[in-house]
């Protein structure tokens, strides 16, 4: 966590990546997002004006959003806690049948966040 801290205060743009788990992340994700109570008890060991990302995978096809919804709605109380709230969302479901690499709409998706990010860190615009 040491190595990891110094990151998710300063790094303008923070990425979660995990897969859907019984409706959440990762034990391992969770695990890191449970030791950062610091940010929330002292909002200015973090830097502002951040971005959160979020990149998910899930083998059910999730056809209600429910694994996706309460995934979101828990990671998103977690970025703006640590001042990165979540802009973008890519989540690939259904991927026990259709592997995520195959998934040409979420793939575009994400290649075309990556680039926005991108180009406007490059051009000091708005992450957003």
């Amino acid at each position: 966590m040491a190595t990891i801290y110094p990151h998710l205060a300063l790094d303008d743009i923070i990425v979660l990546a995990s897969p859907i788990y019984f409706y959440g992340v990762t034990a391992q994700l969770k695990t890191v997002i449970d030791r950062c109570q610091q940010f929330w008890t002292t909002p200015s060991r973090r830097k502002a004006a951040r971005v959160g990302v979020l990149l998910l995978t899930a083998g059910a096809k999730d056809a209600q959003g429910t694994g996706v919804d309460t995934t979101v709605a828990a990671t998103r109380v977690f970025l703006t806690c640590i001042g990165a709230p979540l802009t973008h969302i890519v989540a690939a479901t259904h991927t026990d049948v259709v592997p995520a690499v195959a998934q040409g709409e979420v793939l575009r998706q994400a290649t075309a966040i990556a680039a926005h990010l991108a180009q406007a860190k490059r051009g000091g615009l708005s992450l957003e």
